[in-house]
């Protein structure tokens, strides 16, 4: 009877410190992501009910939407805040600090520097490039100082983008920065002595060239799409397997060499899990909307690690122009 009476108090207590938990803590995570000649892009990923995530700098609002993922044309400046509600409640908020920043990102070197946010930590470093239809990524280390040092396996070469992402939380909300930044042929190398650089030289004089010369070749054109698609991949590796099964769509940067029409397919476990198309009559940095089929949302969702390709077609507006064909994979996490 003693023990019975055991039995029943300690499942009395077990069901009174249950009744009495406290629920759990909704969590937020606001994602900005900006590179240098695309579009930059805020995304959120939320626990708590949201219908609108909107972007606004001082008063002025940057860009809406009603999913989960806005685009913006100009460059995030630093205080850009994302807000997030639900109706007309705010549900949370995230302010872009406009760090990180990499600087001396040069060809050839093999160390970039990185300035972050005291409070924020490197999340992840490194390079990537387009190659043979595929990307290349380059893994890094990096130092924990504010102005950090990013060591990369090899040296930098001519169509190699490094990126830094850091991410800082405050109180149940995570805002995770990304920048990235071309490698460039620098002027000068960073002299040694401690003796102030040279000047840079002056700029060249441009010749004339016929009109007829800036029609690029098929294989520049190819070379070109290739480009975009990485970055295209790029933004899509950058998510994960578990936010996007949550979307109906995705929302991929692409930068048109020129006029023209762009298709986009995503291909996983030899699936067309999403498509999308736009067309553009400026050649410049624009934002494809791939919509995701219930099929492939649902491979996602069960997916922790996913190899998905990224098929993509470009056709230019101009008379007798081919039609350039690329691909490339990468691989997402859960």
């Amino acid at each position: 009877m003693n023990r019975r009476r055991a039995i029943l108090a300690a499942a009395a207590a077990t069901l009174a410190t249950a009744a009495f938990a406290p629920a759990a803590h909704a969590w937020t995570e606001f994602s900005f992501s900006s590179q240098s000649g695309t579009t930059a892009l805020v995304e959120v990923d939320a626990t708590a009910a949201h219908n609108r995530l909107e972007v606004v700098r001082g008063a002025t609002l940057l860009a809406q939407s009603a999913g989960d993922t806005v685009s913006i044309s100009d460059d995030l400046h630093a205080g850009d805040v994302a807000n997030l509600y639900s109706g007309n409640a705010l549900v949370a908020t995230g302010t872009y600090d406009g760090l990180p920043k990499p600087t001396n990102v040069c060809i050839g070197h093999t160390a970039f520097s990185a300035a972050r946010a005291q409070n924020a930590t490197i999340f992840d470093a490194g390079a990537y490039r387009p190659v043979a239809g595929s990307v290349e990524w380059v893994a890094a280390t990096w130092t924990a100082d504010a102005d950090a040092v990013v060591t990369l396996r090899r040296p930098l070469v001519a169509g190699d983008t490094v990126y830094v992402t850091t991410s800082v939380t405050d109180g149940t909300a995570e805002v995770r920065s990304s920048r990235g930044e071309p490698a460039i042929r620098c002027w000068y190398d960073p002299p040694t002595d401690g003796t102030p650089p040279p000047p840079p030289p002056p700029p060249p004089t441009q010749a004339t060239i016929p009109p007829s010369e800036l029609i690029p070749t098929n294989a520049q054109m190819l070379a070109m799409v290739k480009g975009s698609l990485s970055v295209s991949g790029s933004s899509l590796k950058s998510r994960t397997t578990r936010r996007l099964a949550r979307s109906s769509s995705v929302a991929l940067p692409f930068a048109f060499p020129e006029p023209g029409r762009v298709d986009l397919q995503l291909v996983a476990k030899h699936k067309v899990i999403g498509t999308g198309t736009k067309t553009s009559a400026i050649n410049g940095k624009a934002i494809i909307t791939v919509t995701l089929t219930s099929a492939g949302r649902k491979l996602l969702k069960r997916s922790k690690k996913l190899k998905v390709t990224v098929n993509g077609i470009f056709a230019a507006s101009r008379t007798g122009a081919e039609l350039s064909r690329a691909s490339l994979s990468v691989t997402m996490k859960g």
